[in-house]
């Protein structure tokens, strides 16, 4: 089991990330879904480097 200093909330991370991006993509007249959100296994090596994707549409003007 992972020791408590090094246990992180994801979940928490992926939320705060979504609503930066949110900002961001508005700029450019996207919208980011955040329910189409599907998380990915990946690995260097034997080092785990999990990836998000997400879709984005485009924001009706």
């Amino acid at each position: 089991m992972l020791q408590a200093q090094f246990r992180v909330d994801l979940a928490a991370q992926d939320a705060a990330l979504e609503t930066e991006v949110q900002g961001q993509l508005a700029r450019y007249g996207l919208l980011l879904e955040p329910a189409s959100c599907v998380n990915y296994p990946a690995f260097v090596g034997t080092e785990p480097h999990p990836y998000r994707l997400c879709r984005v549409t485009r924001l009706n003007r």
